[in-house]
């Protein structure tokens, strides 16, 4: 079942971004097309180089940016402990799977593994491509 999420053409590759990615957000829904294109528009409006056809931005900037995955992601303390940024860390961590030897992320590559396609299969949040909701 996993493996049909990860190589939906039947290549015999798995990316071990998108498997890494999709736990960080495992119980987060995927993004509907349009919150993907604002995610991505707003990336990209912080974009700090371009090269090509590919556009990079870096980890202060990536992660100020809001993302359809916050308020899911974001932890709940209680009153009497200390806060944890969750969302901060998350995100520190998914552009670190993401990064690039100039330690930049790659914007469409990054954008391009939030989604999911399975024929015959729906996909509400990411734990549903590994099979477990």
């Amino acid at each position: 079942m996993m493996v049909k999420a990860f190589d939906m053409k039947l290549t015999g590759y798995i990316s071990l971004k998108k498997v890494a990615v999709t736990f960080c957000v495992l119980s987060s829904p995927l993004p509907t097309e349009e919150q993907l294109k604002e995610y991505k528009d707003i990336l990209m409006e912080k974009k700090l180089e371009q090269q090509g056809n590919d556009f990079f931005i870096g980890k202060n900037t990536f992660n100020k940016v809001p993302a359809w995955f916050d308020e899911n992601e974001k932890s709940i303390d209680k009153p009497q402990t200390h806060p944890y940024p969750r969302i901060q860390n998350l995100k520190t961590i998914l552009f670190d799977i993401m990064k690039d030897d100039d330690c930049l992320l790659n914007i469409g590559e990054f954008t391009n593994l939030l989604t999911f396609k399975v024929p015959g299969r729906e996909i509400k949040v990411y734990a549903d491509a590994i099979g477990k909701n």
